[in-house]
Parts: structure tokens; sequence; C-alpha cells
């Protein structure tokens, strides 16, 4: 979580100049941002913060090692892969920009980038000759022309380039090593300060024995002049100078400040000159290069904690220091703050001046603001005792009049003078035409008048006036009042009494359709103004009583957001507050307005209260904001300009495919790796909730996207090629960062490779041989085919030719017959024998299989029939077996059925048909009659059972081959044995043509427009 607040620095103007004006003391407090251990995923305790090259953030945690802050995310520094976890107490780093770092324990190194982008921490320490090995905890890392010194509490060890030169072993306990522009020092117990040389090495600093043997140094800063300023928690400050002379610092204050505060280990100073002391148990005391006292913050002046462990200054100039969490301090002189440790509560609603003396009025009290006089001093607001619902405020001579929602009061010096205690009172205005005369707008009761005798107030009550009620007031004129209506603009004339007319100001044609006014104020010092709810902007005419379009409109800066327009008397020009930020603000008659744009991007538009006081003019010109959070902005634009822009690089701090990192820089990615995620990033700190990225993947996008919050970029299913992905970052203040880019490829997949068009180029050949052949067979083929279709019609013809041409005419029976094929040449088959003695033989069969095959295993069938004598079904059957089995037609086989009718009774054979249905008339049922036995062409000597029944008037015989009960629907499922004697029950009292049709129906039916798989055949005999 980061947490941002508002410190109070004692003379903080010190921190930019020595010297001091009565402007300096109004100066708010600058700004201060903690982020806690959870927000940066650590354990409790930080000891070092450093910022690299690239303007990332470096945390040391007592137990997760360091910890990466880049301004959008947080990440680890890795070990062998792995998240470091160890206790880091020191880094630095050279001028090649590598950061050597220091473990409590038995361990130092340095990091290297691994090819993903990551920290990886490398141990120099583990690489130590044996005789140097570490044997004590490492306490401290300095770094001189690219030397790196760590230093533990027995030894010092010396780098190069990741290279070890040498160590420098003590007896004595070392306390501390820190590094200045003129060399290393290093404190050792019992000894004293040392100095290092090349040649000889760490040396005692004669007469430092004496003073430092056992007092402590826990800071050393190298001064502008040559001298050391050493600090110690001991006997603090000491300079040392130049000839070797160790001196008091003549600075109470500064001196119980370190030796109560306990400072702490730092040796750099400020890029201005300054110089941070830190401290654990109070906070940071900023020294001038004199060594006088320039500024304090503390705990009780906004920081988090007590103290820290360390201090660092960043690129951009700002101090972040380490403690349970990290903190930084923003050194803005342009935007400072007061806010509730200032003694401000409540939103502010108004503020004034008044005699020189600042007021505002908030949602719960008037204050009036007292500035330090004193660096042992906080500016505070001092509350008048108005503790109701805020409002506004005016001035009355040398009262001041709080217009709130209860009541109307006047503080006159320092004392509150109850005015009205009528509710819901808008503003109040003293009379220009009569000084005793008070005005004030009431929402509820119209316009109110009090009269000031120069002791006691008194009411006197407006003859009309209840009947206008509004908020803004404004006298342009003497003894002419305008206010702000939910009907307009009324305009009242009134007289030294406070009596008068009331005159409603007509509108021209312009004003919006819904008649509402949306403000009334001051343009200009002579130019009263309107804004319609369009926000056109329209003249108050006093001689004309008419407002006047001006032809201009404010709509396209404030819409329908929050705005606040104030003009500032001595700058001669105005300043508009809207949610398109801050603006200086010219109005012409003839030419509008003109507005130019002011860098104000540290306080979130949303949270101000939309109220401003300009004031002064030029370099001393002011801006006082209020707040709704308990807070006063003071903003000096001149400072706002002056600030330097602050543009450096966008960072791309990771780039992933498929859930996996890639290289940082990558080598060819393989067309598998076309979906790219890449993390961005812009160090720069304090506003990072507001920067914004916009992306650009040449050869894939037409330009650069809009700016948005989103510092990952995804890109899916690139194709292969070369592409350039660039990201810039923009600021809160609208500076562009310069932008990083870096190049991808991507390999085509293996079917789009030269080696697989050279494969497919000799498929095509190959392909079009084939086609050649393809096209000599198919001129074969289609020869063929001529040739089958011949013999198929000729088959089908002979199959014609075998089925009866008509149907026998025997007494006492009727005969309907039906076949229906599934190909050209059907298996089924059935004939009629009528015999000399009036007896008729009747023949249903089906063959295995249908097309030609099955129709000459039909010719057989037929010609073997023809040639036997009349005999009893079975035997016929059996002769028929022998003769078809001796024609050998291989697996095709014969079913086949031989029914004899004569007189009422008939004998029934079967070879491997499905069962005949009987309807016995006289018992109005049907008898299925099933005959078990093999197919013709089977077994050589197979034999057959007969059965013998009764046929007598109204009976019914019916044949039918399997295509009929197995035929199937749309789903599959089969009409079935017992939907065909259904049928026939169903239909028992037709004719035999119609049970025939029935049966037929049944069947087309329940195919619904199907081929039948197989071939139907229905034969139906009715003894009449």
């Amino acid at each position: 979580m980061k947490i941002v607040f508002a410190i109070l620095l004692l003379l903080p103007f010190g921190l930019f100049s020595n010297t001091r004006t009565d402007k300096d003391l109004e100066i708010g407090n600058f700004f201060i941002s903690h982020y806690k251990r959870d927000f940066l995923n650590s354990s409790f305790g930080n000891y070092v913060v450093y910022q690299d090259k690239d303007g990332v953030i470096y945390v040391g945690n007592v137990k997760n090692g360091l910890i990466e802050f880049d301004g959008q995310r947080v990440r680890r520094v890795l070990q062998n892969g792995k998240p470091l976890n160890a206790f880091i107490r020191d880094a630095e780093a050279d001028s090649k920009n590598t950061l050597y770092v220091g473990f409590a324990g038995l361990n130092f190194g340095y990091l290297q980038k691994n090819k993903f982008g990551q920290n990886e921490y490398i141990s120099l320490s583990e690489k130590l000759p044996k005789k140097d090995e570490m044997t004590a905890s490492l306490w401290g890392v300095a770094i001189h022309q690219d030397t790196v010194f760590f230093q533990t509490e027995n030894a010092v060890y010396l780098f190069k380039d990741k290279k070890y030169l040498r160590a420098y072993k003590f007896k004595e306990n070392v306390h501390i090593i820190l590094s200045s522009p003129d060399g290393v020092y290093l404190r050792v117990w019992g000894k004293g300060l040392f100095k290092f040389s090349q040649k000889a090495g760490f040396s005692v600093i004669k007469g430092s024995e004496k003073l430092f043997a056992e007092n402590r140094i826990e800071a050393n800063y190298q001064l502008a002049n040559g001298d050391h300023l050493l600090v110690s928690r001991n006997i603090g400050l000491i300079r040392m100078t130049k000839k070797g002379e160790f001196l008091p610092v003549n600075n109470p204050y500064a001196n119980q400040y370190v030796i109560e505060g306990k400072s702490y280990i730092n040796d750099k100073v400020m890029r201005n000159g300054k110089i941070a002391i830190i401290t654990t148990d109070k906070g940071i005391l900023f020294l001038n290069q004199d060594l006088s006292t320039n500024a304090e913050v503390g705990k009780s002046s906004g920081l988090f904690e007590t103290g820290m462990y360390f201090a660092t200054q960043d690129r951009v100039g700002d101090i972040w220091g380490t403690n349970s969490g990290l903190t930084k301090i923003s050194f803005d002189p342009s935007l400072t703050n007061f806010s509730s440790l200032n003694g401000i509560e409540g939103g502010v609603s108004d503020i004034i001046r008044h005699q020189g003396k600042l007021i505002i009025r908030t949602f719960d009290d008037l204050y009036q603001f007292i500035p330090k006089k004193s660096i042992t001093e906080t500016s505070v607001f001092k509350s008048l005792d108005v503790k109701e619902l805020g409002g506004t405020l005016s001035v009355f001579d040398d009262q001041i009049v709080s217009t709130n929602n209860f009541s109307i009061n006047a503080i006159l010096n320092g004392k509150k003078i109850k005015i009205s205690d009528t509710y819901r009172s808008s503003e109040s205005m003293q009379s220009k035409l009569n000084p005793t005369l008070l005005f004030s707008s009431n929402t509820a009761y119209g316009l109110l008048l009090h009269q000031f005798n120069g002791r006691v107030w008194k009411e006197i009550k407006i003859k009309g006036g209840e009947k206008y009620s509004g908020r803004e007031i404004f006298e342009p004129e003497p003894g002419k009042i305008f206010i702000s209506t939910r009907k307009g603009i009324v305009m009242f004339t009134y007289d030294s009494t406070g009596q008068g007319t009331f005159t409603p100001i007509s509108q021209d044609k312009s004003f919006a359709k819904t008649k509402q006014l949306k403000k009334l104020f001051y343009l200009n010092e002579k130019v009263l103004a309107a804004l319609d709810s369009s926000n056109k902007t329209f003249i108050v005419d006093v001689k004309a009583k008419k407002l006047k379009f001006s032809g201009f409109s404010l709509d396209a800066m404030v819409s329908s957001e929050l705005a606040n327009y104030a003009f500032n008397k001595e700058a001669g020009y105005g300043w508009l507050i809207c949610q398109k930020g801050l603006f200086k603000t010219y109005f012409d008659i003839k030419k509008g307005f003109t507005f130019q744009k002011y860098p104000f991007y540290k306080v979130d538009l949303d949270e101000l209260s939309y109220q401003i006081l300009p004031e002064g003019s030029g370099d001393d010109e002011v801006i006082w904001m209020g707040s709704q959070d308990s807070k006063l902005y003071r903003y000096v634009p001149s400072l706002a300009l002056k600030e330097p822009v602050q543009k450096f690089k966008a960072l791309i701090r990771s780039i992933s495919s498929n859930g996996e990192l890639i290289p940082i820089v990558p080598e060819k990615l393989p067309f598998d790796q076309n979906n790219l995620v890449f993390e961005v990033a812009y160090p720069l700190f304090g506003t990072e909730n507001k920067t914004t990225f916009s992306y650009w993947l040449e050869n894939q996008d037409d330009t650069w996207s809009a700016y948005t919050r989103d510092s990952k970029k995804e890109y899916t299913n690139l194709r292969e090629g070369s592409y350039v992905f660039h990201v810039r970052a923009m600021d809160a203040s609208g500076h562009v960062s310069e932008e990083a880019s870096v190049v991808i490829k991507i390999s085509p997949p293996w079917y789009r490779t030269i080696f697989a068009y050279l494969v497919y180029l000799g498929i095509l050949a190959y392909l079009f041989i084939l086609f050649g052949k393809y096209q000599a067979n198919k001129s074969r083929g289609k020869a063929e085919d001529e040739r089958r279709i011949a013999e198929l019609e000729a088959a089908k013809d002979l199959q014609n030719r075998m089925l009866p041409k008509t149907l026998p005419k025997v007494d006492g029976l009727e005969i309907a017959s039906y076949l229906q094929t599934s190909s050209e040449v059907g298996g089924d088959y059935y004939d009629f024998h009528p015999q000399p003695d009036g007896s008729l033989v009747a023949v249903c069969g089906d063959a295995t299989g249908h097309g030609t095959a099955a129709g000459m295993l039909v010719s057989i069938t037929k010609a073997g029939l023809i040639g036997l004598p009349l005999d009893e079904p079975n035997k016929m059957l059996y002769d028929l077996n022998r003769l078809v089995k001796k024609v050998d037609l291989g697996i095709l086989r014969m079913s086949l059925n031989i029914t004899h009718f004569k007189g009422n009774k008939l004998k029934l054979s079967s070879a491997a048909m499905p069962p005949c249905y009987l309807y016995v008339a006289k018992k109005k049922s049907i008898e299925e009659i099933q005959i078990s036995g093999l197919p013709l062409g089977g077994l050589y000597g197979a034999t057959f059972d007969m059965e013998e029944r009764s046929f007598a008037k109204g009976d019914i015989f019916v044949i039918a081959s399997d295509g009929l009960p197995e035929a199937p629907n749309l789903s599959g499922v089969q009409i079935g044995y017992q939907a065909v004697e259904d049928c026939i029950l169903a239909n028992a009292d037709k004719s035999a043509e119609e049970i025939k049709d029935a049966l037929v129906t049944l069947g087309s039916d329940w195919l619904a427009g199907q081929t039948t798989p197989d071939d139907i055949t229905i034969v139906v005999f009715k003894c009449v």
C-alpha cells in the first residue's frame, strides 16, 4: 500500500536558498510518499535504498533480499533462478552501473542481468582464496574510483571490475566504512579514523585516535571547501579540516538532534550542497554548507515513522529513506500544502485575505493562518470558533463575515459576533452605497439586510425581499445589487436606507432554453458576467438591465464538470480551475478567452473543493486552492513553470510468450511463440499512479496506441516476420518520455519455410503426373462405366422378365403382389405356377445381396423351378437345393418358400425365409408361420420341413421378404414383424389388393422418403 502525506519542514525554503522573505514563511508542507511493507511484499524492516541508471529503485530488506520497484510493479532479485532471501546490509554501484551488494552474514557479491532482463545475485565472497575467506559478518560497502570495498567486522576486501585484489585484516573490531570524493574512510574500535591510499593501504588519521577510538562515527560528508563533517551519536558534529584539525561544530540544535535522535549511516551530500543527516529516532536534519540548520523532517511533521536507516537522493532530487517500508520526500516549492497537521479540519469552502491575514472557511470551522516565525515553530491554522456547516467569507470594514448554513457571524479582533440565525444564507456583501449596511442572499428567505452601528448589528426587513431567494450577490455599481435566483438574475436598486425596487434582468435569445443560470461572477474588475446551463458567457449590462451574449462559451473547458474562475486584481487576469487542469485566463470582449495551461498534476482534481484565491503578481503570485480533504494548497505559478522537465526513458522490463519468459533481447522466435506480452515501466515516482503508456508494434499496428494506464501490452497470433516494439510513457504533467524499443523476429511455421515450399513444388509436380494418369484412367473408366451400365440394364431387363407379367386367375383366390428393389437388379423374386388340376404353386424368394449376382441366382432358381415336376413343397426345395449347389455360386445363397394352394388347403415349405402370416377369418386371428431351414446353395443334402393348413373363405395368406419388417426410419429404428402383423389384422376385411397397398403404405411412411436398404416383396392371397 502506498500512502501520500504532506510533511512539515522547518524552514523548508532553506533547502533551496539561504535567503528568506515574508512570502517564504507562508510556504506549506512538502509531500511525502510512504510505501508500506505490504506494498513491497516484504518483511518488516529495510536497511538500504538505491536507484540505478534506469531509475529503478532497489530496497534492501532484512529477510527478502533486494526488492525492485520500477513505478509500476514490485519484483525480487533472484539467486540461482529463485527469489533471493537474505538480510541486505548495504549496496553501492560503480561507474559501470554494476550494483555491489553485501549481506548481513558471510556473503557479498554483485547483480547481473540474465537473458530475461531479471537481476541475478552473483557471489564474490564464495570465490575468495581459502586464506582470505570471510570469518565475520559484513557491515558496509564503499566504492571509490571503481574500487569496491566490502567491510566486515574484521577485514576489508577489495575488488575492481569483479576481480579480487586483496584483503586488509584487522585485529580490532571494524566499525564502519564511508566513502567521499577524496577517498575511503574506516573507523576501527580502539584505534580511530583511517583513510585508504593505494600505497599504504589503511592508515590512521593523526589526531583521530583520541577523539574516535571509543566514540562512534555514523556519517562522513565532504564539504565544498574540502573539509569533512563527521557525525557521531556520542559527541555530535565534528569538522575535520583539510589541515587535519578536528573541531566541534557550533550548532547546539544540530548537536542535540543527532545525539538524541541517534544519527545513522550516510556519506552523500545532496546535489544542491545540502547535508541530510538521518537518525533512527527523530527523522532527517538538513544542514547548509556552513553547517547551520536548514530544515527538519520528523514524525510529528508527517513522517510515517520516527526515523530512517538509510537515505539517498534520486535522479529528480527527491530523498528516499528506509524504515519498516520505504519513504520518499519530494522537494517541490511550487506546490505545498497545509493539512490536519497544521490544524485544518474539514473541506475548504472559501478563502480570503483580510488585512494581510489569510482566512479560510471549512465545513467544520473558520480559521486564521498563523505562519511560522522560526525553525522551532510550525505554521498553524487558528480556529476562530465558528463551528458549523461552512459557507462563504466576505469583508465588512475590519470585520470578517462568515455566511454559514445556519447563521451569519462576524469576527472582530478575534471575537465572534452573531449577526443572524437565519437558516440557509449563502453570501454576504458590504454595501458600496451605505457602508453600514450588509446584504445577504438566502435560498429560503430571499434578500436579507443588516446594519452595523459601530457596536451592534440590527436586522432590517427589505420590502419584497422575501420573493427573491438566491445565491450569488454582486454590486457592480453603488446602489445596484445583482442576485442570481432560480428564475434568473434580478437587479435590486436601493437607497441609503436599504430599501428599493427589484427588476428582473432580461435575457437575449441566445440564453439556454432551460433559462437556468449556472454562475454569476466577475470576469475582471469591471465586467460582471454570467454562465447559462450550456456554459455560454453573458455580460451584465447594468444600464440596459439585460444579459447580453458575449459570443463566447466556456463549454469546451468546463462542460458539466466542476469548475471555478477567480480574477486576480493585482495581476490583471483570471485563473480557471476545472477537470482539464489549471489555466491562466485572459478575456477580451472582442477576442474572447485565451487560456494558458499550467503544470498542476500532483493533486487529484477530484479532491479539490474548487475554491481558489489568486493574489500577488509576477514571481510573487500565489494561488490558494481548497481541498475537500481538510487541506489547503499553495501554488506558485512562476516556480511551476521553472520546474525542469523530467524526461527519462521508458523501460521494457520483460517479454513473455505463452506464459513463459523469453529473452529481453530475443533471438529469432519459433512460430509457436507468436503470442507476446510486454511488461513496461516508467520509473518516475510520487505520481506513478497517473503514468500512462502508448504502444506501437511496427509492421503490425498502423500507429501509436492511445495512452493507457495498463503497463502490459499483449499481441496474439502474430504472423512471421520482423517487428519493432516501441513504448513511450506520459507522466502526470503531460511530458512524454524517451521511447524504448526492441526488435522481434518470428520464424515462419514449418509449413511456410523454404524447405516446405520445395516439398510443395515436388508434390505439385507429382500431382500433375497423377492427374495425367487420372485423366487416362477416367477415360477408360468412363468406357467401363458405360459398358457396366449397359450390362446392368440388360440384367434388369432379364430380372423383369423373370417376374410374372400378370397375376394368375384361380377360382376362389384373390392375388396381389408388389416388389421394390434397392438397386438396379434386385435379389427378391416371386412367381406363380398354375397346375392342370386347378391348384396353384406360388414361390417367393430373396437372394443374398443385390445387383447382377443376385439377379443371376434368381434366374437359376426360376429355371430350376420350371424344370421340376410338381411335388410336395419340401421335396421341391430339396431338389432345387441340389441344383443350386451344383452350379457352385460361391457364397451366394437363395432363401425361398413354396406354397401349394389346392382346394381349401395350403402346404408350405421354407428355405430360410421370414415368417408368413395366415389370417383365419373364422377366429379373426392371425398366425405367424415360421419354418426353419437352410437357404438354397448351403448344404448339398439339406432337407426341409413342411406345414399344412386349412384355407377357408375369408382367410388371408401373406408372404413378405425381410425388407419390409426390417425397413429403418430416419432414426434407424426398424418397423418390426409385429407392425406388419398388426397392419394385416387391421385390414383383414379388405381385398387382397387393398391389404397389399396398406402394407406398402406402412413401409413408405416408415422410410419417410429414404431409399430402402433391402428389396421389399409382398404377395397377398385371399380366399373368396
